[in-house]
C-alpha cells in the first residue's frame, strides 16, 4: 500500500456508532472500513449521483432497488 495520509471528517454521533458497530462485525480497523466503503461507493455514486443529495428516508426507499446490485456483489 502506498504511503497513507490523514483525512479527517466529522459525523453525527449515531453515524459514528454505526461505523463502530459495522467495523466490529467485519473485524476491520476504522480506517480500513472507511477505505472499503469509499472504494465500493465511488462507482455506485458515479452511476447514481442523485444519491449524494438523498436524505436517510430517500436512501432507505432506494435500498430495495439495490437488491440486484447486492446479488452481483455477492458473486465477487
Amino acid at each position: 500500500m502506498a504511503d497513507l495520509v490523514n483525512l479527517n471528517f466529522k459525523v453525527e454521533p449515531d453515524v459514528a456508532e454505526a461505523i463502530q458497530r459495522e467495523m466490529g462485525l467485519h473485524d476491520l480497523s476504522r480506517s480500513e472500513f472507511i477505505r472499503q466503503c469509499v472504494r465500493i461507493a465511488t462507482p455506485l455514486l458515479r452511476e447514481a449521483p442523485g444519491l449524494l443529495k438523498a436524505d436517510d428516508k430517500r436512501i432507505a426507499e432506494k435500498c430495495g432497488k439495490f437488491g440486484k446490485f447486492l446479488v452481483l456483489l455477492e458473486e465477487i
